[in-house]
């Protein structure tokens, strides 16, 4: 492409001449945590699921450099701009820097915002060849797939950058996108307002513009185009994948048994597929942040990949338009939301089971055994699983999620879902 088309090109994404303000949306807490390191020079990565807002992000990362600097200084790239798909490589890179250099900013410092940068191939070099040259260039990247944290590309970039991982909304973020204002000591009727919205969430997930919706049927439409997309886009386009049918079946099969013991020989049987096909489909939709594994907790390294691991959604509303369950599924989707909340919290997470089952072991200073327990009663299995931990590691803490009931007793902290969730902040 000529500089002048490349250029053209660029303008209707980036706003030299005209205002940023209706891009930007409604804050994200990521945004805040971001923006202390735009001015350190290590490369940001924001890697997470498509529609999850990390584009918003870098539109909000850019109205606050515009705020300081010239929006001039600020180039933002979409690699999956049709008119750039075809000439995509490292060189397409030096163009389009080139023509944003020649044309727009010649000599000031330079903020290169590159999203979905997945779809160039060996983009990694090329950013570390302006890095490790010291160019007067800040870059934040953004893509959607768990590849950015590959160990390639984390030795190839190894001490040059700082990554974020972004999620849907969580629980206090989907009450601000709803318009909810909690207030400062949650009485009687705003519990119930809190819960109203919580089953909400626990329905149709935390997707941005899925929470800005009202209409509950374009929720489900929206949310089953996103299962689409990622399929689509994000495993068969990225992985050369073949068998539509197969793959599209194994992401039903693990959206179905969201919370459940899992293994490649299971997927194996169901899909009646080879066990490395079942492998790779596992990992290419754990890459796409679809399904995630937890493993087992040990000390032994050996017993964690001896053991069978559990299998948890992206998002509760993405699984619901996905599994189509006719069945009350709240205890499975209770426990996946406190997944996906410790997951935002970036903590080390695993499971345990001796005689019983423990829902999630949070590494820590110590160690914390939980358990979800979200029916009217809490059942013995999810008191005994605990103590039987207790017994193995002793100096453990023990802490059950409830539907309502908050207590102590016996050892054990009982908080309801909803609190936990807003108390527990990002």
């Amino acid at each position: 492409m000529e500089k002048e088309q490349i250029i053209s090109v660029l303008e209707e994404w980036n706003f030299w001449n005209r205002d940023i303000g209706k891009q930007v949306g409604k804050n994200r807490h990521y945004t805040e945590k971001i923006e202390k390191f735009l001015k350190e020079r290590e490369i940001i990565t924001i890697s997470g699921p498509r529609r999850a807002g990390k584009s918003t992000i870098m539109y909000q990362l850019m109205d606050r450099i515009a705020r300081k600097e010239k929006i001039q200084q600020v180039l933002y790239v979409n690699f999956e701009e049709p008119s750039f798909l075809p000439f995509l490589s490292t060189d397409f890179l030096e163009q389009i820097y080139d023509a944003y250099r020649e044309k727009i900013n010649p000599d000031k410092k330079a903020y290169l915002f590159l999203d979905e940068i997945q779809n160039v191939e060996g983009w990694e070099k090329w950013v570390r060849s302006y890095y490790d040259k010291k160019e007067n260039v800040k870059f934040v990247i953004s893509g959607s797939s768990s590849k950015l944290l590959s160990s390639e590309f984390s030795s190839l970039l190894t001490g040059r950058f700082v990554n974020f991982e972004v999620f849907p909304l969580s629980f206090r973020e989907f009450l601000d996108f709803r318009g909810f204002e909690l207030p400062i000591k949650a009485l009687k009727e705003d519990e119930r307002k809190i819960k109203y919205h919580l089953n909400e969430y626990f329905e149709f997930g935390g997707f941005p513009e899925i929470a800005l919706k009202s209409d509950s049927e374009a929720k489900t439409k929206t949310l089953e185009q996103y299962f689409e997309s990622i399929i689509a886009r994000d495993i068969l386009e990225r992985f050369k994948v073949r068998d539509v049918l197969s793959l599209k079946r194994a992401a039903v099969f693990g959206m179905t048994n969201i919370s459940k013991e899992f293994s490649y020989n299971t997927l194996r049987k169901s899909l009646k597929i080879s066990l490395g096909t079942a492998q790779e489909y596992a990992t290419f939709m754990e890459q796409a942040y679809l399904l995630f594994q937890l493993q087992y907790f040990s000390y032994s390294l050996k017993e964690v990949m001896a053991r069978n691991r559990k299998l948890y959604a992206v998002d509760s509303g993405l699984r619901n338009a996905v599994a189509k369950s006719n069945t009350q599924d709240s205890g499975r989707l209770a426990e996946n939301l406190v997944y996906l909340h410790l997951r935002t919290l970036g903590k080390d997470i695993h499971y345990w089971k001796g005689l019983k089952e423990v829902d999630f072991i949070v590494k820590e200073k110590g160690l914390l055994a939980m358990n979800v327990s979200y029916g009217q009663n809490i059942g013995d299995r999810e008191i005994q699983s605990l103590n039987e931990f207790k017994k193995e590691y002793p100096k453990s803490d023990l802490l059950i999620i409830t539907k309502d009931l908050e207590q102590t007793k016996d050892g054990i902290i009982y908080v309801p879902l909803w609190k936990w969730l807003l108390e527990e902040k990002g």
